[in-house]
């Protein structure tokens, strides 16, 4: 189960305004309530007063309307004949306030006595006396109870804007292509978030030299080896002028092939080097002029199979990169379906727009791409089930790290029933805005 740190906020903060909340509650409620007791206890005194300064007998058992109703007081004089057998246990009672109960019923009383005549006794139900203390006490702690969803509301909006900025970095953070690896500004952002920044920075500075240095092995290895390889395809092709044997010619023959393929790898790898040291996309070109600048220097190549290779362009494109970059990319994909194309076929190259991307799309008659391969073509060396043509299997992979860096897709479909591949490599046309942590203060 994955932690959520807003949630554990969030319901730290509302169960301590909870447990806070209802521990001063119980304390106000107390407090009210202990108050309205002590203020009936001061309306029996009241009417005592009242009856004292009166200084005349009570006839009968009364509910004193005319006083308080709405307490259920009653006063009953000593002596009286309506009230002797009910409250007689009263009068043995001394004077003052006390609590007693009477037939079953508990009561607070307050006995007195006048200068002249009998004495006299204020009652109140404790039951009334107590409904009274609680409905004050929660009419005082009321709306202390109502506040706490309104608190538990403004909580939560507090704590999902604070959260805000983090998740902002973290899309805008997933929206860097793979080479994009130049550090976060830490320009007004957050406090909290610029240790994490700088963390950051300096794991894309570790990754960057990594990168770096793995990408000059590659271009040192591939560069040494050019010249002898090159020297070494000059004596096949003279080994294959001169007069030879037929068993000898195979073996020249194979030399050749080997040699080509070496050949070929070394400069897929060096052109790989190259594009992984991070194009500029602060410029725009034209892929349409570089796409028939790629059938111009690849038609040679298709001439020898007989393949009919066409381009098919409507209105001019232009996108957000370097033109070495498009010129690696379209070289990759073309010659790479004139390998496997079989001597005869066709390749179709189509550009278009589509809203805000760039479509190249490469439409073959070769032998396709068993399904399940259709992903793993991408990897370095891998060059599927199919082994005819000569290819490294570096350059579908070269095709992807571009896409990738300019922040499109490629993908690979077979042709139903008729057989074939179709590349589509979608890209955006405007380059996507920088990680900018200013905004997210």
């Amino acid at each position: 189960m994955t932690r959520s740190l807003r949630q554990n906020l969030f319901i730290g903060i509302v169960g301590a305004v909870i447990l806070t909340g209802g521990l001063a509650g119980y304390l106000v409620y107390n407090w009210a309530y202990d108050e309205a007791i002590e203020m009936q206890d001061s309306v029996l005194l009241q009417i005592a007063s009242v009856a004292r300064s009166h200084d005349q007998d009570v006839t009968t058992v009364t509910e004193l309307n005319g006083v308080d109703a709405d307490t259920h007081t009653v006063l009953v004089q000593e002596g009286k004949d309506a009230n002797s057998t009910q409250f007689r246990s009263l009068w043995s009672l001394s004077s003052g306030l006390q609590d007693t109960t009477i037939e079953g019923v508990f009561y607070r009383a307050f006995l007195s006595e006048r200068s002249s005549g009998p004495r006299f006794a204020v009652l109140q139900q404790t039951s009334v006396r107590e409904e009274i203390g609680s409905g004050m006490a929660l009419r005082v702690i009321g709306p202390m109870l109502a506040l706490i969803p309104v608190m538990t509301i403004l909580i939560a909006i507090v704590v999902a804007q604070s959260f805000k900025p983090l998740v902002q970095l973290s899309h805008q953070v997933d929206a860097r292509n793979a080479n994009e690896l130049n550090p976060l500004p830490l320009v007004h952002a957050p406090s909290e978030l610029q240790p994490f920044l700088i963390s950051l920075n300096r794991l894309f500075e570790r990754v960057r030299e990594l990168l770096d240095k793995q990408q000059k092995i590659i271009a040192d290895a591939a560069h040494e080896l050019r010249t002898p390889i090159t020297a070494l395809s000059i004596q096949a092709e003279n080994l294959d002028a001169t007069a030879l044997p037929e068993d000898a010619r195979s073996r020249v023959e194979a030399l050749k092939s080997g040699a080509i393929r070496t050949k070929h790898l070394l400069e897929q790898l060096l052109a790989m080097a190259r594009q992984e040291n991070g194009a500029s996309l602060n410029q725009k070109i034209e892929i349409g002029e570089i796409a028939k600048t790629a059938v111009i220097n690849l038609i040679e190549s298709s001439n020898r199979k007989e393949i009919d290779l066409g381009l098919e362009q409507g209105e001019p494109i232009q996108v957000c990169a370097e033109k070495i970059t498009i010129e690696v990319l379209l070289r990759n994909i073309i010659d790479n379906a004139i390998k496997y194309t079989p001597k005869g076929g066709k390749i179709d190259i189509r550009l278009r727009r589509k809203n805000d991307l760039a479509v190249i799309s490469v439409e073959d008659t070769g032998p396709g791409i068993v399904d399940d391969e259709l992903e793993s073509v991408f990897a370095p060396f891998v060059r599927g089930g199919s082994k005819e043509g000569d290819g490294s299997g570096l350059g579908l992979s070269i095709v992807r790290r571009i896409v990738d860096q300019l922040g499109g897709t490629v993908t690979l479909l077979n042709k139903a029933g008729r057989g074939g591949l179709i590349v589509t490599v979608e890209i955006p046309i405007e380059i996507k805005s920088a990680v900018n942590v200013a905004n997210l203060a």
